[in-house]
């Protein structure tokens, strides 16, 4: 038998006195093997306990967060491809706008095809058609049954052409609502987005 004194705070095989104490009914200072004993496995049982309530709710959190993460880097990977797909388009459509003014005004008649083509189905009337500043006395030239209209918020390369029947849009923001529209639908005909 060992005896402990409980003022001396002594530790014996990992157990400090104090935890002895708490035994119901038992208030002394002297304690056996079996009361070491006893307390130790006390002591084990609620540290297993303990754990295992821990560890459970541990790995609960742990799957909540990565459920969470989940959903969270799912959605931001959809924003950034809806960013990317966009500004992709944004940044093709202007280098393209550019292209197209530069060589519109480098050679006046890759325009004139646009517009043959697009008056080549109107037949009934004179069209009305508004172009850039810089443009209306070769377009006028080109068309001279038309009425041509000089339009400043028009650049190189855009035409609008109306008569009674029929108003056609050739601008770059008509060209690029129509591009995104392509661009919103899948394979399969859904508008995405």
């Amino acid at each position: 038998m060992t005896a402990f004194r409980t003022a001396s705070r002594r530790v014996v095989r990992d157990i400090e006195v104090r935890d002895l104490l708490p035994m119901r009914g038992t208030v002394r200072s002297v304690y056996t093997d079996e009361d070491l004993d006893d307390a130790y496995r006390r002591g084990a049982v609620d540290a297993r306990t303990a754990m295992t309530t821990e560890r459970e709710d541990a790995v609960r959190g742990i799957a909540t967060s990565l459920r969470d993460w989940s959903v969270a880097l799912r959605d931001a990977l959809d924003a950034m491809r809806t960013h990317y797909s966009e500004r992709v388009i944004d940044d093709a459509f202007t280098f393209a706008t550019w292209l197209m003014c530069r060589e519109v005004t480098a050679d006046p008649n890759v325009m004139r095809v646009r517009i043959e083509e697009a008056l080549a189905g109107i037949a009934d009337e004179p069209p009305t058609l508004s172009v850039a500043p810089t443009m209306t006395e070769t377009v006028a030239a080109w068309v001279p049954g038309a009425t041509i209209r000089s339009d400043a918020t028009l650049q190189p390369g855009e035409v609008r052409i109306v008569t009674s029947s029929t108003t056609i849009d050739g601008t770059f923001d008509d060209a690029l609502r129509r591009l995104r529209a392509a661009f919103a639908v899948d394979p399969t005909g859904e508008v995405t987005r």
